[in-house]
């Protein structure tokens, strides 16, 4: 069942990801996709820390603004439990408030977010916080708050944000941890943030021709997935990635986008972006601290403590040996600088268990689930 490993210093785990949030949030999925067991396993296994993505629409409709469902809280109570139960960190995270949340981005590229300048959306989040402030007063130190997951919006506006979420929880809680996303999908860190135990947290999903190789969700991920079959040409890691020229030589000129509707103008312009970011990188451990870096700077220049939110490869077309070296590279760069991080996630084809490659090495565990074991190796010697 996996090595028992030592408790480590960091905050190092996995997120609950597509449970509470990103789902159907709906009996029996939520009932059955993550339990106790879940927490004590990665417990076991050497492990602190799980971010607890939530979308408010498990708990609030919209039509009733400020009601909240005390059944759908009780699924949060729980996790929250269970953390305190297994000495395992819990990082409480809002996947989604009302008027933002980025799986809305990925699904529409004429996506406006309406939460960052509408006052009735900023007071309804506001009024989110104060409620988890106030349910969670007497927790302690295992529980922390994680205000927006992967933010796109105007800095002076995500900061204005940032600070009235803030100042909403501490009217409760003056000393509970906050975690604060970059922006820009968590990769800027916000300057000059003047509030006590605060932390930022960046993502770490570079290359995306790599991590999302093969995800239908991602755009140009599956494009270039779809162009890669076709030429019997792998996303290999560390390397270069091929066609990537190509590709953008195939794409409508600037000329022509006039005649398309704006979706496809948007997504044209996004894989545009995509394909000259990466043409012709090597693409290798350096690489990936050279990416990283900016945070390992701010961290230190700012006296802020930094944390990796999420990372991970999607497996399901990965080449195995490209999946497990990007794994160690990241990992090792982040215990270099003495980062924490949380996978994405700790189960399904981001995570160790049930990742659904029949072709990687599997171990069983209690019931129908499955764990790799080589993936998991990894990740223990990167506490």
């Amino acid at each position: 069942m996996g090595e028992k490993m030592p408790r480590k210093e960091r905050l190092c785990g996995f997120n609950f990801g597509n449970w509470l949030s990103q789902s159907s949030l709906k009996s029996p999925h939520i009932d059955k996709f993550y339990g106790e067991k879940d927490m004590a396993l990665l417990s076991e296994w050497g492990f602190n820390f799980v971010r607890l993505p939530v979308d408010y629409m498990f708990f609030e409709n919209d039509d009733n603004p400020g009601i909240y469902d005390e059944k759908k809280l009780a699924y949060v109570d729980r996790a929250v439990s269970w953390g305190e139960k297994y000495d395992v960190h819990v990082n409480l995270d809002m996947h989604e408030l009302p008027g933002y949340g980025i799986s809305q981005v990925a699904s529409d590229q004429m996506y406006k977010p309406l939460l960052w300048d509408n006052e009735e959306l900023l007071k309804r989040s506001e009024n989110i916080w104060r409620m988890f402030a106030k349910r969670y007063c007497s927790k302690g130190e295992f529980l922390s708050f994680n205000l927006i997951n992967e933010p796109i919006a105007e800095m002076s506006l995500y900061k204005r944000f940032v600070e009235r979420m803030i100042n909403a929880i501490r009217e409760i809680d003056v000393d509970r941890r906050i975690f604060v996303d970059g922006c820009d999908v968590s990769r800027t860190p916000v300057q000059n943030l003047k509030h006590e135990n605060v932390w930022q947290s960046f993502h770490m999903y570079e290359p995306m021709w790599v991590t999302h190789y093969g995800a239908s969700w991602f755009p140009a991920g599956y494009i270039y997935e779809s162009g890669c079959y076709i030429y019997d040409e792998p996303a290999l890691y560390p390397g270069v990635p091929p066609r990537m020229e190509k590709y953008l030589d195939r794409l409508p000129s600037d000329r022509h986008l006039r005649w398309l509707h704006p979706r496809d103008q948007a997504l044209i312009r996004h894989l545009k972006d995509f394909f000259s970011r990466y043409a012709g990188k090597k693409i290798d451990k350096k690489w990936l601290e050279d990416w990283m870096m900016p945070w390992f700077d701010f961290a230190k220049k700012s006296n802020t403590p930094i944390h990796c939110g999420e990372l991970g490869v999607y497996a399901l077309r990965i080449e195995r040996k490209s999946q497990l070296n990007w794994y160690r590279d990241v990992l090792d760069v982040l215990k270099k600088h003495n980062v924490g991080w949380a996978l994405w996630n700790f189960r399904g084809p981001f995570g160790p268990v049930n990742d659904g490659r029949p072709d990687f090495p599997k171990e069983k565990l209690a019931g129908e689930d499955y764990f790799d074991p080589e993936l998991l190796k990894i990740l223990q010697d990167a506490l």
